[in-house]
């Protein structure tokens, strides 16, 4: 028995390194979670409701699983870069997508959504209605107003090595569908707020809004995972399992190997 205690010992250490190794970041939303959801919808929907000029066109933003898939598993490759494959998503009206990511440094303090969507809005100070024109960078900004674009899903990912050799590192990937971002296009028509929206359509907060339009149809996600997203997923009950067996197995060895020692003409066959 005197031999059990160090392994005991040195597995009990490795387990109070590896607690005190995950509090040192913040938990991060599953693509599900519907706080986080309902963040960065809302952040888009009053950027493209505050567009200046005033759009006469903008669709309101609404969630799309699907989407929120495609960005999760493109994430989960922390690569900072764009996604190559952008007709993966399984209706056909949603491809192509387009594409924002934004790369911050892990930290202990909760991830913001709405903050990473006012750092891709933010680049309006170098885009030009007008002439069309951007001085510096304008498609993450162009991307959020482009107001064909009514569907969105986002993820946020956590990298402990990105590809590039960055240490504990996120990536907030949005997907959005259909995709803007077309060159010589402007991403909303100027005129009266909802003056051009589609027909039967209501004009809430200067958005083109549409409830059938904006239905969630996540039970067609569901089940459905883009071809390249390989990582395995695990439920809570899928980890108390996980974790659990291994560890009752682990006790009932040592219980065992004890009472063989404890009591060496003990039989402890059924």
């Amino acid at each position: 028995m005197r031999r059990f205690w160090p392994c005991a010992v040195v597995l009990g250490l490795l387990a109070v390194e590896g607690v005190r190794g995950a509090q040192k970041f913040a938990t991060y939303p599953d693509i599900t979670n519907r706080t986080f959801i309902g963040d960065y919808i809302n952040a888009h929907n009053d950027h493209r409701s505050e567009v200046q000029p005033p759009a006469s066109n903008m669709l309101y933003m609404s969630f799309d699983l699907g989407l929120a898939k495609i960005a999760r598993a493109w994430g989960r490759k922390c690569i900072f870069g764009h996604n190559p494959n952008r007709k993966v998503h399984p209706e056909i009206k949603y491809q192509p997508f387009g594409e924002n990511i934004w790369r911050g440094s892990a930290s202990s303090q909760p991830f913001d959504a709405a903050a990473a969507i006012n750092a891709f809005y933010s680049e309006v100070q170098y885009y030009t209605y007008d002439d069309h024109t951007c001085s510096k960078v304008c498609g993450h900004y162009t991307q959020v107003v482009w107001a064909d674009s009514y569907k969105v899903g986002c993820a946020i990912v956590f990298c402990s090595r990105a590809t590039d050799g960055e240490r504990n590192i996120l990536h907030f990937v949005c997907n959005y569908a259909p995709a803007g971002n077309y060159r010589g296009v402007r991403p909303y028509k100027r005129g009266s707020s909802c003056s051009k929206c589609p027909e039967g359509d209501t004009c809430p907060n200067q958005l083109c809004r549409n409830s059938e339009r904006e239905k969630e149809r996540n039970e067609n996600y569901k089940r459905w995972n883009p071809p390249y997203d390989f990582h395995i997923t695990c439920d809570e009950s899928c980890i108390a399992v996980a974790v659990l067996r291994p560890l009752l197995m682990f006790i009932a060895f040592a219980v065992v190997y004890y009472l063989k020692l404890r009591y060496p003409g003990l039989n402890l066959k059924h």
